[in-house]
């Protein structure tokens, strides 16, 4: 599924469209019961964004959060700081 994730099997880098797969993939996926409406939704997909790196950002996001709510004053100077030296 990787092939998939990273958007080699795009409908839209390839053409014709029906080559998305290379044969031993669409083979695989037609031995083991692929339905074509799947089939048809993995060459649509041109980038899925990883599970971990959604999780490593909902865990930032929280660490944020409850630094901000429990330390605001510190947590407004490193913004500033960090805004000043990014030229923000």
């Amino acid at each position: 599924m990787e092939y998939v994730r990273v958007g080699k099997a795009s409908a839209k880098r390839h053409t014709p469209p029906d080559t998305c797969f290379l044969p031993q993939h669409w083979d695989a996926l037609q031995a083991c019961g692929a339905e074509d409406w799947f089939l048809e939704s993995c060459q649509k997909i041109e980038y899925l964004f990883p599970r971990g790196h959604g999780a490593a950002m909902a865990d930032c996001l929280a660490k944020l959060v409850w630094y901000a709510i429990y330390t605001p004053k510190e947590t407004e100077e490193v913004f500033k700081k960090a805004a000043e030296q990014n030229g923000f």
